[in-house]
Parts: C-alpha cells; sequence; structure tokens
C-alpha cells in the first residue's frame, strides 16, 4: 500500500534539500579561498573562478560530486592564466580602491562620484565577463568564445543579464557589509548564480538543442 505523502514530509523535504544546498555554497566557497590564496589572488584568479563556476554548475545541473576533487579537477593554472590572473587582479584592486576610498578634497564632489560610479559599472560588468567566460567554454566547447562573441550573446539575452548583474550588485554589497558572508558565502552564490543564468542565456540565443550538444 503506498504512503500518504503530508504536507510534513514535503517540508521536511524541502528543508533537507535547501540545507544540502547552503552546504554546498559553503563548501564551494572554502575550496575557491582556499586555490585563491595558493597565489594570494595575483596569479590563481582566473584558475579559481573557473574550477568555482564550473563546480557551481554540476550543482545546478544535479550532478552532485566530491567538491575537493571536482575543483582539483577543474583548477588549471596554466601560464597563460598565471599572466591573465595577474593583469585582471591588479585592475580590479585598483577599481575596488576608487570605489572605496573618501573623496579628495581637491577634487570636485560630482567629478568624483562620476569616477567612483564608472569603476563600480566597470567591476560589475568585468566581473560578469570572468564568471561567464569559463561557463560558455563549458556548455558550448565548440564556439570560439572572443569577448565581442561574449558580450554579444549576454547582451542578446538582455533580461538574464540584468538578472545577473542585480544578483551580483547584492552580492557585492552584502560583502561589504558583512566579511563572514563575503568569505563563507559570496563565492559560492556567485557561482551558481552564474550557472543557472548562463544556461538561461544559452537556451534563450542559441536553443535548447545546442545547449545539449
Amino acid at each position: 500500500m503506498k504512503q500518504k505523502v503530508t504536507k510534513m514530509d514535503v517540508f521536511v523535504t524541502k528543508l533537507y534539500g535547501l540545507t544540502e544546498f547552503v552546504y554546498e555554497i559553503i563548501k564551494n566557497s572554502f575550496f575557491f579561498w582556499c586555490y585563491l590564496v595558493r597565489g594570494f589572488g595575483v596569479i590563481t584568479l582566473l584558475a579559481s573562478i573557473k574550477a568555482l563556476v564550473l563546480v557551481s554548475l554540476d550543482i545546478v545541473q544535479k550532478e552532485r560530486k566530491q567538491t575537493f576533487s571536482n575543483f582539483k579537477n577543474n583548477y588549471q593554472n596554466t601560464d597563460r592564466n598565471r599572466f591573465q590572473s595577474l593583469l585582471v587582479f591588479f585592475l580590479f584592486f585598483y577599481l575596488i580602491l576608487l570605489v572605496l576610498i573618501p573623496f579628495p578634497s581637491s577634487m570636485a564632489g560630482s567629478m568624483w562620484y562620476g569616477a567612483k560610479y564608472a569603476a563600480l559599472l566597470m567591476i560589475v560588468l568585468g566581473g560578469v565577463i570572468l564568471f561567464t567566460k569559463p561557463l560558455f567554454e563549458k556548455l558550448v566547447p565548440d564556439f570560439k568564445w572572443t569577448l565581442p562573441a561574449q558580450i554579444y550573446l549576454l547582451v542578446k539575452s538582455a533580461k538574464w543579464l540584468l538578472l545577473l548583474i542585480g544578483g551580483l550588485v547584492i552580492v557585492f554589497w552584502f560583502s561589504l557589509q558583512n566579511m563572514i558572508f563575503f568569505f563563507s558565502f559570496a563565492p559560492g552564490i556567485l557561482g551558481v548564480l552564474t550557472s543557472a543564468i548562463g544556461e538561461k542565456v544559452i537556451q534563450k540565443v542559441l536553443g535548447e538543442n545546442y545547449l545539449n550538444n
């Protein structure tokens, strides 16, 4: 005789799924920081982001794997990646400093506000580019993902792009407010958010069949 499923059973199942999901996010954040600090973030940034996004894609696709071995298998820090990471790291470092440091008395307020907003916009858009590139390369490996092609795909699916930007801004804001959130949750949330929305972008622009190939 089939046992009747009660509302409490459904609630407990959903609560367990949510708890497991949060646990996966925390694990991904932990391993992201572990790999990032191997090069103090200077030469390991791109490789760490790529590993984070690809591991997060497994969560989105409900293909749970051993997090440590999954990160290790997806982490590839070549000489080219190290050089690019060096450039990207210092670019973001100076942009973040520009956003956080107080106004100098020698500059007009409106000019300084404009510079801060421009830097914040570059941080957000740069973050979108960094996180979506390894995802697109994974989902559609036969296509050469140049920067113009990546930007075109994102702009073509403007609704999902705005949603991704909004998510990045919210995570960035909470990270500035709470360091525990920044270290424990921010990378994992960004990875899952990028993976989930990136799949939607591919489906929207290229179609479901292209994604499955």
